[in-house]
C-alpha cells in the first residue's frame, strides 16, 4: 500500500471542480516537469495505479481511478521511493518509474495554459471523467477514467458527448 497516499473519489467532473478548484487553478502557469507511472518487472505500465504529475511549482497531482464513474485526485501523498501498490492487493511488485514515453514526454516542460475537468456523456463512456491540460505549446494531455484503468489521450476532446468544465485561475 502507498504510504500516507488517501485517495479521494468524486463522481463527477462537478464534484471535483467545487472541491478541487483552487488547489487546480495554482497549476496555471506552471510547467510540467514530469510523470510517474507504476510499472512492474517489464517496465509496462500497470494503469490501475494512480500517475503522478510533478508541476514546476513544487506541486504533484495524484490522478487514479477505482472503477467506472469514481476518478480521485489527490495532492503530495504519494512518496516515489515507496512501492506503487495503493490497494496492497497486487502479486506484482511495481514500482515507480518516470514517464518517458509518448504521449508522456511530449508534453514535459510545457507550461499549462488551461485546465478542464471533462465529463463523458456517451453511451459507452457514462459516469467517465478526467482532467484535460491545454499546453502553451498548443498541445494537450487529458488523463481518464478508461472504464475502470486510467486512459491517457492527447487529442483534444470536443463534441456534444462531452462536458467541459474549464479551472479558472
Amino acid at each position: 500500500m502507498i504510504s500516507h497516499h488517501q485517495q479521494r473519489f468524486y463522481e463527477s467532473a462537478a464534484e471535483a471542480l467545487a472541491s478541487e478548484s483552487q488547489d487546480l487553478s495554482e497549476l496555471i502557469g506552471a510547467k510540467l516537469e514530469a510523470a510517474w507511472l507504476a510499472t512492474d518487472s517489464d517496465g509496462n505500465w500497470f494503469n490501475d495505479e494512480p500517475v503522478l504529475l510533478q508541476f514546476a511549482n513544487r506541486r504533484q497531482l495524484e490522478i487514479g481511478v477505482y472503477q467506472v464513474g469514481l476518478l480521485a485526485l489527490t495532492w503530495d501523498t504519494v512518496d516515489t521511493n515507496s512501492p506503487a501498490n495503493w490497494l496492497g492487493c497486487w502479486s506484482q511488485d511495481l514500482k515507480w518509474q518516470l514517464a518517458a514515453t509518448k504521449p508522456w514526454a511530449s508534453v514535459f516542460q510545457q507550461q499549462v495554459q488551461q485546465i478542464q475537468l471533462v465529463d463523458y456523456d456517451s453511451d459507452f463512456g457514462r459516469g467517465a471523467f478526467g482532467v484535460q491540460f491545454h499546453f502553451d505549446s498548443g498541445q494537450h494531455l487529458l488523463v481518464y477514467n478508461a472504464l475502470d484503468e486510467l486512459g491517457v489521450d492527447t487529442t483534444p476532446v470536443a463534441g456534444r458527448e462531452y462536458h467541459l468544465h474549464p479551472v479558472t485561475a
